[in-house]
């Protein structure tokens, strides 16, 4: 039903209610002030219902709704005398019934009310006072159970920034989509899409994502914002994984529907950025430069507006830029003519960055590898917890060992590196990028060894599996590299194939890299000559 009809359905329901439908009546209304907040015709509806519930004489009825008259007044602060009125109705009229769970709404409504005019202790007090009472009963209203548990997420995420709201928010998931309650889906989404990324938990962005699609038909029923969002949750998902031309096609997807239905709805101004900023990312570590930098441009565009900055949550504030210069520093230092003092700011900006946001592992590595930081800025990254700095500790420990090694000898020195390089995070959702990065890095010095049979050992295992690497310049790298290994094992065709990967290079602008695969050409070439001579 559209939502006129709805409107006529209730109200012919509340035209003719008798007590015993007004649990029924209660649900409706419920669904309908829940997806289409601020809409006068709710209020109207409400207060209707108010009315009549009090001449069925539904007491326990009429706390529910005051509470859904708050719901559509109390976020703007001018409302605050009128919500502070209505709360105190709400309030005495639980206390006077016994009525334990609508106390605990109220504390519930309370606890947003104190928060907005920025009373954060009494703020916490409310809310704990509402998930005491709740959790000493057995819920007999999933509703009032739901939106006090979804509010104890929000609090421990917003306040203290609790990855494990993450927990209580993932139960609140199923409650939504499965009643139709789907602007409260679109917030709890949104706020899982920002731990998940923050923690790179992909298992858990696949799982909901799973059941957001599990039914095709029901999912061309949602809504055009939660649809748009199961797709930039589910292209989340891929880019954690490091699988870049799934993510691209989901987050195009979700790009489509926010541009086609969405575009001017402030809510989503911040999803929006954050979308533009993942597919820029994708372009970018997919060797397709120019266009990342389109994005890149459009979103530096976006946060130009104010209207956009003030509707966008602190997180993203500072997680969006971040990642664009994560983009910028990754490009940069593929072209030819890079040199540190040209982005000096940028490497001072992402360095700090990188401290309390979410980062591409990847860009990561790339920037911490290509940024020459000192061993003290490295020893404070690694004693930084962050998820995505977790990732890459191995790096960062490799890098700690070269400028550490000078006092050593030249095998011992490489003993080390390769033993750090080995000593891959204990996490147990290692990409295949990732880990690829880290082989590349042993193949590295292996190659400063001489030890040009060992790389292909350690590399052959790509050799059939390279389109899993969605990296482009890193799959080049990679098939150069197995080619120097190829090359010493006797394969004729290896300095051709490896010939072939610089002009890959050339031909999409990798700079930095090409420079790199011309200097093993030389080598391969002395090593064939000195052959010739014996």
């Amino acid at each position: 039903m559209d939502r006129e009809d709805i409107i006529v359905s209730i109200e012919k329901s509340l035209e003719n209610i008798k007590l015993n439908d007004t649990m029924k009546i209660l649900h409706s209304i419920r669904l309908f002030a829940s997806n289409e907040k601020s809409n006068p015709k709710v209020i109207y509806i409400i207060e209707k219902a108010i009315s009549k519930f009090k001449e069925v004489g539904d007491l326990k009825g009429l706390v529910n709704l005051f509470g859904l008259q708050i719901l559509q007044l109390e976020h703007l602060k001018e409302n605050i005398p009128t919500v502070t009125g209505i709360l105190s109705k709400m309030q005495n009229l639980a206390e006077q019934l016994n009525y334990e769970e609508g106390i605990a709404l109220s504390y519930c409504y309370s606890w947003y009310i104190e928060k907005l005019k920025g009373n954060k202790l009494e703020s916490r007090k409310k809310i704990s006072k509402a998930i005491d009472i709740i959790d000493k009963l057995k819920p007999s209203d999933d509703y009032i159970y739901y939106f006090i548990r979804y509010s104890q997420g929000i609090e421990e995420w917003v306040e203290y920034h609790n990855t494990n709201s993450a927990d209580i928010l993932e139960d609140c998931v199923d409650y939504f989509l499965n009643n139709g309650f789907y602007r409260s889906l679109a917030q709890t989404l949104g706020i899982l899409l920002i731990i998940y990324q923050r923690t790179q938990n992909s298992r858990k962005v696949v799982n909901i994502s799973k059941k957001l699609f599990s039914n095709e038909f029901m999912f061309g029923k949602y809504p055009e914002d939660i649809q748009a969002i199961s797709y930039y949750l589910a292209g989340l998902g891929q880019l954690l994984k490091h699988n870049l031309r799934q993510a691209e096609y989901l987050f195009e997807e979700s790009k489509s529907i926010f541009n086609k239905y969405l575009k001017g709805n402030i809510y989503y101004t911040y999803h929006y950025c954050r979308l533009l900023s993942h597919i820029a990312s994708v372009k970018a570590l997919q060797g397709k430069l120019e266009e990342s930098f389109e994005k890149i441009s459009k979103i530096e565009e976006l946060l130009g507006e104010k209207y956009i900055v003030k509707n966008m949550d602190e997180y993203s504030k500072k997680q969006v830029p971040h990642t664009l210069n994560l983009i910028k520093f990754y490009v940069f230092s593929r072209i030819f003519g890079f040199t540190h003092k040209k982005v000096q700011e940028l490497r001072e900006k992402l360095h700090f960055g990188i401290k309390g946001n979410y980062s591409d592992s990847i860009m990561l590595i790339e920037f911490i590898y290509n940024a020459e930081l000192s061993y003290e800025q490295l020893k404070d990254l690694q004693e930084i917890e962050n998820a995505s700095l977790k990732r890459v500790g191995n790096i960062i420990d490799y890098l700690i060992e070269k400028i550490k090694s000078k006092e050593t000898t030249l095998e011992e020195q490489y003993n080390i590196f390769l033993s750090t390089l080995e000593n891959k995070p204990a996490i147990k959702d290692l990409t295949f990028t990732e880990k690829a990065f880290s082989d590349l890095l042993i193949a590295q010095e292996l190659y400063s060894l001489n030890r040009f049979t060992d790389i292909y050992q350690l590399l052959k295992k790509y050799e059939k599996n390279i389109d899993r690497i969605d990296v482009l310049e890193m799959r080049i790298y990679m098939e150069a590299f197995i080619q120097v290994g190829k090359f010493r094992n006797g394969d004729p065709l290896a300095p051709a194939l490896h010939f072939m990967a610089i002009k890959r290079c050339r031909e999409r602008k990798f700079g930095r890299l090409e420079g790199i695969l011309l200097d093993q050409q030389k080598t391969l070439q002395k090593i064939a000559l000195n052959a010739l001579k014996y």
